[in-house]
């Protein structure tokens, strides 16, 4: 008898997938994908500055990057930039054998972020930091204040979106379309249009570093201090645009 109850365990067991396979492959399912895009101009910029000091003793690399990042914050706090909107973004020590003269000498590398927030300030600002020199701009790169805000918009189109063409393809085949079944969202874009500044041309090779994800840097070395400061001309920051862009795909139900 035992043995009867188990075995009618075991086939029940076993249906339940196929139950489940069954409830599912009856529907009458439309899938779709939607695309959502929101386009808004940036209200405020980030500046990505690197740091690299070599020394033979460690106290005397860090206290040399102790001493760039020192004057940057300096130089920054003079055009109104509020402590709080600069960042150390990363800090590494590492020690380098120098073959050469046989000694261990001893690097330090820090990344600042600097958030310009007035973006009439920016400009100011970049001259300022490049007339002071000994680092790298790793990165200029637009921002919005409010981009959480786009990206749920930005989804919320691609939903609408979605829908739109399924309504259409139930109404061609003589079918109302129900609840969405199964939502798949893909990650939300961002594109930032480069934009263009009469500052960043007058050091190095003349390349304009363009919005992050499209790349380019150049080294600002102290030497280069007079070169900058002759070359700054009026401003012409044309701060560009954010595109912010979402896509899903879903199955709807159709009766």
């Amino acid at each position: 008898m035992r043995l009867h109850c188990l075995l009618a365990l075991l086939i029940a067991i076993c249906l339940i997938p196929n139950l489940s396979w069954s409830a599912e492959s009856s529907r009458r399912l439309i899938s779709v994908s939607g695309d959502g895009e929101v386009e808004v101009p940036a209200d405020y910029i980030s500046l990505t500055l690197t740091i690299t000091t070599d020394a033979e003793e460690l106290l005397d690399a860090r206290a040399a990057n102790d001493k760039r990042a020192t004057a940057i914050a300096g130089a920054a706090a003079e055009q109104g930039i509020q402590a709080e909107h600069l960042q150390t973004a990363s800090f590494d020590i590492a020690a380098q054998f120098d073959k050469e003269q046989g000694v261990m000498r001893y690097r330090v590398v820090r990344t600042i972020v600097v958030s310009v927030r007035e973006i009439p300030k920016f400009e100011p600002t970049l001259a300022a930091l490049i007339k002071l020199g000994g680092f790298k701009i790793g990165a200029i790169s637009l921002e919005h204040s409010q981009l959480p805000q786009h990206q749920a918009e930005a989804r919320r189109r691609a939903y609408a979106d979605a829908r739109q063409k399924a309504t259409q393809l139930a109404e061609l085949d003589g079918l109302k379309l129900g609840k969405a079944w199964r939502v798949v969202v893909d990650e939300v874009d961002l594109e930032r249009t480069p934009f263009v500044t009469s500052v960043i041309p007058v050091v190095g090779d003349g390349t304009v570093p363009r919005a992050r994800g499209q790349g380019a840097a150049f080294q600002v070395a102290p030497e280069k201090q007079s070169a900058a400061n002759q070359g700054v001309a009026a401003s012409v920051l044309a701060p560009g645009r954010i595109t912010v862009s979402s896509s899903v795909t879903i199955q709807f139900e159709a009766e």
